[in-house]
């Protein structure tokens, strides 16, 4: 669900992901964030999440520590994360994108792995996530998202048949 803003969305009941970490802070502070659970409170900053490292595609690491909220009318608290990262993953969004590319464009699990550097079971556990409708409602999204921007480019990656991810 999209509340307001293009910028946020609600996966679940605790967790909320947002562009960034500074707009995440600035709808905090602005109050504009509302409970995901009542649909009625105002969401207030309450602390910090554990600190985590997460890789990076370039072999760097990330430490983060994502924002914890708590509701002001019926006191649920939830996590803010930034869409950079995806939640219980070392890796950035960047890295499972990249995976996903890879897959799409016909590589297997293990050949993926050699290509981004991770081990062959985290790369294989992406992709068994992932079936074809969703892979492909993925790629027509983003195919639709790319030319909301910019009309004159065009997708350079497409979905190989669907019986080909079984």
């Amino acid at each position: 669900m999209v509340i307001g803003k293009a910028d946020v969305s609600w996966t679940g009941s605790t967790l909320i992901v947002a562009r960034t970490t500074e707009l995440a802070e600035q709808l905090l502070a602005d109050g504009e964030l509302r409970c995901p659970l009542c649909n009625t409170g105002r969401l207030a900053a309450w602390g910090y999440g554990r600190q985590r490292i997460v890789r990076d595609r370039d072999g760097t690491t990330v430490t983060v520590q994502p924002r914890r909220t708590r509701c002001r009318s019926c006191s649920s608290t939830h996590i803010v994360m930034p869409a950079a990262l995806q939640p219980r993953h070392a890796d950035t969004t960047a890295v499972i994108g990249t995976a996903l590319v890879h897959k799409a464009n016909g590589l297997g699990h293990r050949r993926i792995a050699t290509v981004i550097d991770r081990p062959v079971s985290t790369v294989r556990r992406w992709l068994r996530r992932l079936s074809p409708a969703h892979l492909e409602r993925i790629y027509q999204d983003g195919a639709r998202q790319l030319l909301a921007l910019d009309p004159r480019r065009k997708p350079t990656v497409g979905l190989r048949s669907a019986r080909r991810w079984t």
